[in-house]
């Protein structure tokens, strides 16, 4: 400042002036505090994984000193300062029910000054309530029980902890494998009691305890396990006998003694179990392992002691009280034991069907005089084939896909101690037949008319044939009406050797590389075949006297009747064909319808096929074929079976002589020329 002075006096104005300075000193002044940008509401649920700016800290100060934040308060663990900013920290727990308002102080101090702080602004966050999930737990009352543990009434085993907001609906559940055994009570989980526990099968039972909100909609908010642990306990044991044998001869080889039964026990792993054996004859029997044996040296007599009697005593003395299982047997002595007897057996089916043979059959065809139990028991097996025998004797058997013939094999009964002799079971296969169409009856007018459909010249032989016979009129009549019937029947293909069937069902001849020993093999197999034959002639008799009694009803049709028979083509046996034979009911008209068919039979014959109306037969699945037309009188024709090429290795006179019995040395030509003699003749 400037000091002046004036004298008015002199009227000039300030006469003197002189400068004044003074200077201030610089003093530190306290600093002060506030808070901006203040958030003062948060959600419980908020998400603070990398926390939250609540507010900005403002500071008034001089430039002197040095300020400090701090924070200080209830909840100033849950806050920081980064800067000048308040924070909530990190992943910091909000809980409205626990802690509805955070509180937090924000102080600053400057150390040069006296006060300390010298300013702080308090700051509040007021929680809002958010309906969180629930959390569950067990308090247990206990986590195991003995497997011995009665039913009928439940046990607690824990309480159930629920930690929630307060704010929904909870609801509890059980589930996990074991869950039906378990039960919610309140907040108290019960074991219910209903069903055995049992450590052999099941040691441990385990269910989950759940909580949902359903407020929140997701569906199990909380769970946690639980396992009931069973403990072992020693269980009574028990036992079987198995296989006992009930019958012994009183010549029984006992030198090293014999086993009468096996001792099967079913137990826990706990305890020691003992046999023991009491009873009138327990001095004769010993228990080695698991085995009930005779003693080695015993005498048995079926006089003085017909039944050996054992009682047997199972007992764990862990238990207390006694033997927990008992058993007897008694073994019947016999002077002798007789072997059971089997019969042999045979059954047939169509190809491809499984046999399923039940075991009353092999009760039926077993028995044994001492009365024992029988078993089946296979001794040699089918060649081809699955069976499937059962101890009882019922069996199965598959056979091959598509085989026709007859597979055995051989089995016994056994009585316990000895077996049968063995027992041949005969297993046939067939083929399906295929049944031809019959012809149709003629009307009474035509018994002794021609056939529209005959050819003429069949027609003219026939007539001729009926004139040559005018000795006998029923003979004639009936010439004419087998002519008839003959023309008006559908022809049906004959297998003969050496022949296959073609596509169409025509005979193709087959190969003729087995040279000789294929024929010969041919003509041992119709050998074989000529006893069986022999039979169809005899039927033929008895076909006779209905054929008669169809011709005298005017049934003409009736003379030729169809017999069926099974043949057996092969040495083994495993080759069976059915063949239909037709049998002439008068050997006398033989030669006249010869005559008659002889043109139509060559025009029919196609390699090794031949084709005889309805007086033919098929073989199915071999190659073997014959066509016999029998005599009354035993002879078989054979004239027909010359033409074959196939035949030529044969000589049919054979099969002729197999019938008739007198074949004196006659070749075939000479039979043949003998025969066109007779014609010539007559």
């Amino acid at each position: 400042m400037t000091v002046n002075v004036d004298d008015t006096a002199l009227g000039a104005g300030i006469d003197s002036s002189t400068n004044f300075t003074l200077t201030v000193t610089d003093v530190n002044e306290a600093p002060t505090l506030g808070l901006a940008n203040q958030v003062t509401t948060i959600s419980e649920s908020a998400d603070l994984s990398s926390g939250m700016k609540v507010a900005d800290i403002v500071v008034t100060d001089d430039a002197l000193g040095t300020e400090t934040l701090a924070l200080v308060g209830a909840d100033a663990a849950l806050f920081r300062i980064d800067g000048t900013e308040l924070w909530l920290i990190d992943n910091a727990t909000l809980d409205f029910d626990s802690n509805s308002v955070l509180d937090v102080t924000v102080s600053v101090d400057d150390n040069t000054v006296g006060n300390t702080p010298d300013d702080s602004q308090a700051f509040s966050i007021n929680v809002t309530d958010v309906n969180t999930a629930p959390v569950v737990s067990l308090s247990q009352s206990g986590d195991s029980l003995p497997e011995s543990t009665a039913t009928g009434s439940r046990i607690k085993m824990a309480d159930i902890i629920l930690t929630d907001d307060g704010t929904g609906t909870n609801t509890l559940s059980l589930s996990g494998t074991d869950a039906g055994l378990f039960e919610i009570d309140g907040t108290e989980l019960f074991w219910t009691g209903d069903s055995a526990l049992d450590y052999e099968s099941k040691p441990a039972l385990n269910v989950t305890v759940n909580v949902n909100d359903t407020s929140l909609g997701a569906g199990i908010d909380s769970s946690t396990n639980f396992t009931l642990t069973v403990t072992d306990v020693n269980e009574a044991p028990s036992f079987t006998l198995d296989s006992p044998l009930t019958l012994v001869t009183e010549d029984e080889d006992l030198s090293s003694g014999l086993k009468v039964a096996d001792l099967l026990i079913t137990d826990d792993a706990i305890g020691s179990e003992t046999f023991s054996l009491r009873g009138d004859d327990a001095a004769l029997f010993e228990v080695i392992g698991t085995e009930l044996r005779l003693k080695a040296g015993v005498a048995l007599d079926a006089i003085t002691n017909p039944n050996l009697d054992v009682t047997i005593d199972l007992d764990d003395a862990s238990l207390g009280g006694g033997p927990e299982d008992t058993q007897t047997l008694q073994i019947q002595v016999t002077t002798t034991n007789t072997p059971p007897t089997l019969n042999n057996w045979q059954n047939s089916s169509f190809v491809g069907q499984t046999m399923e043979i039940p075991a009353s059959v092999f009760a039926g065809l077993s028995d044994d005089v001492d009365g024992q139990t029988l078993t089946a028991h296979l001794h040699s097996g089918p060649s081809i084939g699955t069976l499937d025998l059962r101890t009882n004797g019922g069996f199965t058997f598959t056979p091959p896909p598509g085989f026709i013939g007859s597979i055995t094999f051989e089995w016994t009964s056994h009585d316990g101690r000895q077996h049968s002799a063995a027992a041949t079971a005969t297993l046939t296969f067939l083929p399906i037949p295929t049944i031809p169409t019959p012809p149709a009856p003629p009307s009474p007018d035509d018994g002794s008319g021609s056939n529209s459909d005959a050819s003429d010249s069949d027609q003219t032989d026939s007539e001729s044939d009926s004139d040559s016979k005018d000795d006998s009129e029923d003979s004639s009549s009936d010439s004419e009406s087998e002519s008839d019937s003959e023309a008006e029947s559908t022809d049906v293909p004959v297998g003969i050797p050496n022949a296959v069937t073609g596509p169409d069902g025509s005979g193709q001849p087959g190969s003729q590389s087995a040279g000789a020993e294929e024929t010969s093999s041919e003509l041992e197999r119709m050998n074989a075949s000529v006893n069986e034959a022999r039979l169809a002639n005899e039927a033929a008799e008895r076909e006779h006297e209905f054929a008669s009694t169809q011709l005298a009803l005017g049934h003409s049709s009736g003379r030729i009747q169809r017999l069926d028979l099974d043949f057996d083509f092969g040495s083994d046996g495993a080759t069976m064909t059915s063949i239909d034979y037709a049998l002439m009911s008068q050997p006398g008209e033989m030669w006249d319808q010869l005559d008659n068919y002889q043109q139509k039979v060559n025009s029919q014959i196609n390699g090794d096929l031949i084709v005889v109306g309805t007086a033919g037969a098929a073989a199915s699945s071999v190659t073997v074929g014959v066509v016999a037309w029998a005599l009354r009188s035993g002879l078989l024709l054979s004239g027909l079976i010359a033409h074959m090429p196939a035949w030529s290795a044969v000589d049919p006179l054979l099969i002729m002589q197999g019938f008739s019995g007198n074949g004196d040395g006659e070749t075939l030509e000479e039979l043949m020329d003998r025969h066109d003699k007779a014609m010539t003749d007559e």
